[in-house]
């Protein structure tokens, strides 16, 4: 039985590990047998303790050495054998590599039954941040490929702005801001692993690692699953809703996938209005390009929809679209025909793209020439594209239609 203990490392300037009250079951035979003092079973409670963040993102607690580093085979060898630790009301003041501190409250209970152990804690952090975690497993979780298990997540932050600062450099490619909801379920299975994620996020603020630009977001939410690993991974999502200002959007389906800072985004049987009225509300598109389809007003669905960015903190420079689309409708817009009825495909990059045309029953309106407009049984050709920051030019090309007047 302890009480009020106080442990320092004698001329290290560190301050001590304080305990306010605890218990621990001595293990006789093995201590005897190792010559090392061995515990079966430990209590602590109001336990302080101190660590490290490092730049590479080690954790170094004090009196423990870092977790990959010295003293590490220890602690992963008290934690193998260890039969059940009960945390209650400890704290850990922890600083990050820009000198900053977080104190973080912790309840923990760990059991082990054999090679079967199970997790339940509680970690909560002064900016806010609470997580609750449920886990349990079969094997060495030190050795993920002898190891089969579940985890389940509920995180909740005001701030994941604050949540950033804890990963090692480089952050990720890609972060965002704002208050979130997160619940994870995670299935391992001796190295193979899934997981499933439900998302609910308020005044979001996405940009990348040197906030070269920004997205805000009113709301997201979504359903997920993820594959594969830090390089090379694919997102599949389920349910997603997008509030941009007085824009909504919402997809049943997305697939997202990531290969370095390469990012792909494909879905199906979106409404091209939902998405155009979003893309001209994002500040990240040029004013030229937002002010055409503010013009256009396009209308219809698009079959198949890619997105793609090779280098996420630049998107701007390179970056692709393409699609399938049908009954397509456009206003005309500076001589260029109106149409209704149209299907075809396009690919846009930043400097410009094209359409091909492929439609029956397509109706054109030009009104500077007719009052009325031109129904056609036909039409296919293509449309080009350009732009850039001061002009954005359309070129139609040769374009053939069959109406009742014939074919031109």
């Amino acid at each position: 039985v302890l009480s009020e203990l106080r442990l320092g490392i004698a001329d290290s300037g560190e301050p001590p590990l304080a305990l306010s009250r605890g218990r621990a079951r001595i293990d006789v035979l093995n201590s005897l047998r190792t010559r090392t003092l061995q515990l079966s079973r430990i209590v602590l409670e109001d336990l302080s303790l101190y660590g490290e963040l490092t730049q590479s993102g080690a954790l170094r607690l004090q009196g423990f050495g870092a977790a990959d580093g010295e003293g590490g085979g220890e602690v992963r060898e008290f934690l193998l054998n260890i039969e059940a630790i009960t945390l209650r009301k400890n704290r850990l003041v922890l600083t990050l590599p820009d000198g900053e501190q977080r104190s973080m409250d912790l309840d923990l209970s760990l059991s082990r039954d054999g090679s079967h152990r199970r997790l339940g804690a509680r970690l909560t952090s002064t900016r806010g941040a609470e997580i609750d975690i449920l886990a349990e497993g079969v094997g060495d979780p030190f050795r993920p490929d002898l190891f089969s298990g579940q985890v389940y997540a509920d995180i909740r932050s005001p701030d994941l702005g604050a949540v950033r600062d804890l990963f090692a450099d480089p952050s990720p490619p890609l972060w965002a801001e704002g208050a979130l909801g997160l619940q994870v379920w995670l299935d391992w299975r001796y190295g193979a692993s899934s997981i499933q994620a439900r998302l609910e996020g308020e005044d979001i603020l996405v940009s990348p690692r040197d906030d070269a630009w920004q997205v805000p977001l009113d709301s997201l939410s979504l359903q997920a699953s993820l594959r594969g690993n830090e390089d090379d991974w694919q997102l599949f999502v389920d349910d997603l809703q997008v509030e941009r200002d007085d824009s909504t959007l919402r997809l049943p389906l997305l697939q997202l996938q990531g290969e370095g800072n390469a990012l792909r985004a494909r879905t199906a049987g979106l409404a091209l209005e939902t998405l155009a009225g979003f893309a001209g509300s994002l500040d990240v598109i040029p004013d030229k390009l937002r002010a055409v389809l503010a013009d256009l007003d396009p209308r219809g669905e698009l079959s198949t929809f890619q997105f793609q960015v090779n280098d996420i903190e630049e998107p701007g420079s390179d970056w692709e679209v393409s699609a399938t689309f049908a009954q397509l409708e456009v206003e005309p817009v500076k001589g260029a025909p109106g149409a209704g009825g149209v299907g075809g495909f396009t690919r846009l990059g930043p400097k410009g793209g094209h359409v091909l045309i492929d439609s029956r029953g397509v109706t054109l309106e030009f009104p500077l020439v007719y009052r009325e407009p031109l129904h056609f049984e036909d039409l296919f050709g293509t449309l080009n594209l350009f732009w850039n920051e001061d002009f954005v030019r359309l070129d139609s090309g040769l374009l053939t239609t069959r109406g009742e007047e014939g074919t031109a």
